[in-house]
């Protein structure tokens, strides 16, 4: 019998509950996406490695040490919680996983890459979901031809349900790794990807933070718009002239309106063109003649991919800890 059977394994709310007990702060649990946990995850292992190298020792007293720690098991434990995954994104999963052909050609070589990233200390959460899309594609592809055509595996599985999957395969693996468990010894025929596929990632990586950038300005525009001028314009009501408060407002407000609306429609087209880089859109979408769609690239990774360790973030206690390891992976069948 398990111990968890006897003694459930506390969740995430409950680990934040006894940080906040502890510290007097915690990981707002409620507040986090999957997203957003592993990058603050990424940040507090990093941070936790620096404190492990410069303390040696005496790491185990040191109270920001142990605080850390206690956030990273926070981030670690919600993300081992399992989101329900759509039915496409389950069933092309467990398609990938039983077909053996399939995991010898296309898992294997990304799990013999990844165990190797890992074991150097330069593995990147996000660019093993890159590397697990390409063997969502070539589950798609399998499944489709398998079922149907062949010709529509983009749209059985658009691209939405492949990243989900993709998303799982790497949360999986990633914990097997955490867990000792490594791609070594199996001998297994790789196919090549070309030089730059990394490079590639990389920009692809770099086109969405972009538009996360730009979003955030259209998210600072409206919050000024709607949180900031109100106040602004009773106190200069208040303390001024009410008639030079409506002046200021109404030039306010036309100024923040057009700014943002121009925002907005430059966060589409950045969007848009970055969206050209994945797959999902053709150039027509930025308005301009295309002769041919855009096609994926029919490629598969190997074990001599190289990948690069994640830059530290910055990170302000104060952002992530507001007042308020993940279990072992299933074994792979060969």
């Amino acid at each position: 019998m398990n111990l968890n059977d006897l003694i459930p394994a506390p969740d995430s709310k409950k680990i934040a509950a006894v940080s906040h007990k502890v510290f007097g702060r915690s990981i707002n649990v409620e507040s986090l996406t999957k997203d957003k946990a592993q990058s603050l995850r990424e940040t507090f292992a990093a941070r936790l490695s620096k404190l492990e190298s410069k303390l040696g020792a005496n790491v185990a007293n040191n109270p920001s040490y142990l605080e850390n720690k206690l956030f990273l098991e926070t981030l670690d434990t919600y993300l081992g919680e399992d989101d329900e995954m759509s039915d496409e994104a389950r069933e092309l999963e467990l398609f990938a996983e039983n077909d053996a052909q399939l995991y010898r050609q296309s898992g294997v070589p990304i799990m013999k890459n990844l165990s190797k990233k890992f074991k150097k200390g330069t593995y990147d959460p996000e660019l093993g979901v890159k590397l697990w899309k390409y063997h969502a594609d070539s589950a798609a592809k399998a499944y489709s031809q398998e079922h149907s055509s062949g010709d529509d595996w983009k749209t059985m599985f658009n691209p939405a349900v492949r990243m989900e999957m993709a998303r799982s395969m790497e949360a999986s693996w990633r914990s097997e790794m955490e867990a000792g468990n490594f791609m070594e010894s199996a001998e297994v025929t790789e196919s090549v990807i070309v030089e730059g596929e990394l490079e590639a990632a990389e920009q692809v990586m770099a086109s969405k933070n972009m538009v996360d950038k730009i979003q955030k300005m259209v998210e600072d525009l409206g919050g000024m718009l709607n949180e900031d001028l109100p106040p602004l314009t009773d106190s200069i009501r208040d303390n001024m002239d009410s008639a030079m408060a409506e002046q200021f407002n109404l030039a306010m407000q036309q100024v923040l309106a057009g700014a943002l609306e121009g925002m907005r429609q430059t966060r589409e087209q950045v969007d848009a063109a970055a969206r050209i880089l994945t797959g999902e859109a053709g150039p027509e979408m930025m308005g301009a003649p295309v002769e041919a769609p855009v096609e994926e690239p029919d490629m598969e990774p190997t074990t001599d991919m190289d990948m690069e360790a994640p830059a530290e973030e910055d990170f302000a206690a104060a952002d992530a800890a507001q007042d308020g390891e993940e279990e072992l992976g299933r074994e792979r069948r060969a």
